[in-house]
């Protein structure tokens, strides 16, 4: 989806308007990728603080529920693709945004999301490297344990980043790798999947203590990848992130087919082989 049509997500939850008096989001004419429309989400207030076991997150997006799609969820390995323009003063150890979750679970009540996050630009002690994308909740909900993470290639504000993401929601290799225009800047093995890619969301999830921010999402892509020969190559070592519990709070603990080469749109990562995708538009 290019975000052109509301009907793009008909049939899917779409987070209410003015969600705890403090996040909407809409279709905009004002930062655009392609198209007429992007999506835009904003905030303008922070939320109180969680109680225990509760989640105040900021929350403005449309879902894309494959598994209420004909289809049923994405077979994986899939790839997800889309372009993301940010304004937001992530200055406070703590602080974080999400991109995307992409859940293992078709469950309305708890997802079992695989989160693409940035935090804040003074990161607390242990948490993941300050303004720079990561994987969290890997290898399952309340971890973060890369085995590649970059610390040198910031997020840049201000501008259209394409953000590429393969995941493996396989239950014994599970996998997510992200790309920021072309770089590969995270990876880590995920568990507990069951072979499909259930559901996803984009658009405003942020730390309830926030209060001011805007992201615009265009040109959203999400594919499946059928394998024919060759596998995925071995990663390269962790620049500077050993394995470690997350210790911030990123994120919560809770349809036509067309074949077509995919083999260069996994970059660096595929190993030489034949690779084929049979694409299918989120609606």
């Amino acid at each position: 989806t290019s975000f052109e049509s509301v009907g793009d997500f008909a049939g899917f939850y779409i987070v209410p308007q003015n969600y705890m008096g403090t996040t909407s989001h809409e279709q905009s004419t004002e930062q655009v990728y392609s198209g007429t429309y992007s999506h835009k989400a904003w905030m303008y207030g922070a939320n109180p603080p969680p109680p225990p076991g509760g989640n105040t997150n900021h929350r403005g997006y449309p879902t894309v529920q494959l598994h209420k799609t004909p289809g049923g969820g994405f077979v994986c390995p899939c790839t997800v693709r889309f372009y993301a323009w940010l304004d937001m003063p992530l200055d406070d150890p703590g602080e974080w945004f999400s991109f995307a979750t992409l859940a293992r679970s078709a469950s309305d009540s708890f997802w079992d999301g695989v989160l693409v996050n940035l935090s804040a630009a003074n990161p607390a002690h242990g948490t993941a490297p300050g303004g720079v994308v990561h994987l969290m909740h890997v290898p399952s909900v309340g971890l973060r344990e890369p085995t590649f993470q970059s610390s040198t290639i910031q997020f840049p504000l201000r501008q259209w980043v394409e953000i590429r993401i393969y995941v493996d929601f396989d239950p014994v290799h599970g996998q997510a790798i992200v790309w920021q225009d072309g770089q590969m800047v995270s990876a880590a093995n995920v568990s507990g999947g069951n072979g499909k890619l259930e559901q996803a969301h984009f658009g405003m999830y942020a730390a309830p203590e926030l209060a001011s921010g805007v992201v615009y999402n265009d040109d959203l892509q999400i594919t499946e990848a059928a394998q024919a020969v060759g596998g995925i190559a071995e990663l390269p070592p962790a620049d500077d992130a050993p394995r470690q519990a997350a210790t911030s709070s990123d994120g919560n603990a809770g349809t036509s087919r067309v074949i077509a080469a995919a083999a260069a749109s996994c970059l660096t990562i595929l190993s030489a082989g034949a690779w084929y995708a049979r694409r299918r538009r989120a609606r």
